[in-house]
């Protein structure tokens, strides 16, 4: 091929280059926006009790509107008010489907606090401690849920509460109690965190069961199994005769337990 043949294929090839660019530029929008159609479509995964028809509700979704019309960041901001929500995504999947993933908070203690003058059972996060009103939940799930008293009090904004200080610790204890030794944490009636520090070096803090039968259980906030062994111990053993009388187990010393009875 001769030079002059090559620079017509060369001119050729910029001229349908700036043609595609100048239509791209100039054109109509539907040029390069993805085709939308209507929604028909809504997808929707947790990993908590949020359902559907809560998002559905909450969002006004309506089928058959334009996709490319669902304004998804408004939706974002709005679920992300609700502090049982820890996070959402949500995405447009051209021509007609709406993504909505949510994580949420997941409760390890539930307490009662006065909201706005009434009181309220509210749920406590196992991992950041926040502190939220329950989205969802049946009163068959909020009762496998152990009740703690502790002192709350309100965020400056007074919006919410104060999160929970060291709930990992706390987190940790139930968990184990709960899968290691399941009669005991099947007899525990509420959990007393007034007198727990979960500061470093805190040799005084103490969480207390109050447990169904009426004996109160003291427990240090280290060596967890350890506590609950020799707990396990007194009352299958050493207390079973005499368990009726027992007032309070006291197992935050790492010496030995101390058995008070009425």
């Amino acid at each position: 091929m001769t030079m002059s043949g090559k620079w017509k294929i060369f001119l050729v090839a910029a001229a349908v280059a700036l043609a595609i660019i100048f239509r791209l530029r100039t054109g109509s929008p539907r040029a390069w926006l993805p085709y939308s159609g209507a929604l028909t479509r809504v997808t929707f995964s947790t990993n908590g009790r949020i359902s559907p028809q809560w998002i559905s509700e909450e969002l006004h979704i309506r089928g058959g509107v334009n996709l490319l019309s669902v304004d998804i960041e408004s939706m974002r901001m709005h679920l992300e008010k609700f502090q049982q929500i820890r996070r959402v995504a949500i995405e447009k999947r051209y021509p007609c489907e709406l993504s909505i993933k949510l994580e949420e908070r997941l409760p390890i203690l539930k307490i009662a606090a006065n909201v706005g003058g009434e009181k309220k059972l509210l749920l406590v996060d196992g991992i950041d401690g926040e502190i939220f009103s329950p989205i969802c939940y049946s009163r068959e799930d909020v009762s496998r849920i152990p009740f703690a008293i502790f002192p709350i009090a309100e965020s400056a904004d007074k919006s919410k509460f104060t999160p929970l200080r060291g709930v990992d610790i706390v987190r940790d204890f139930i968990v184990t109690l709960r899968s290691d030794f399941p009669d005991i944490f099947s007899g525990v009636r509420f959990i007393d965190l007034e007198n727990y520090d979960s500061r470093p070096g805190a040799l005084w803090s103490t969480i207390k069961f109050h447990m169904k039968n009426g004996i109160v259980v003291v427990f240090g906030t280290q060596n967890f199994t350890l506590q609950l062994l020799r707990l396990d111990y007194l009352l299958q053993e050493k207390c079973a005769a005499n368990l009726h009388r027992v007032k309070e187990i006291n197992l935050s010393s790492s010496a030995n337990a101390v058995v008070e009875y009425k």
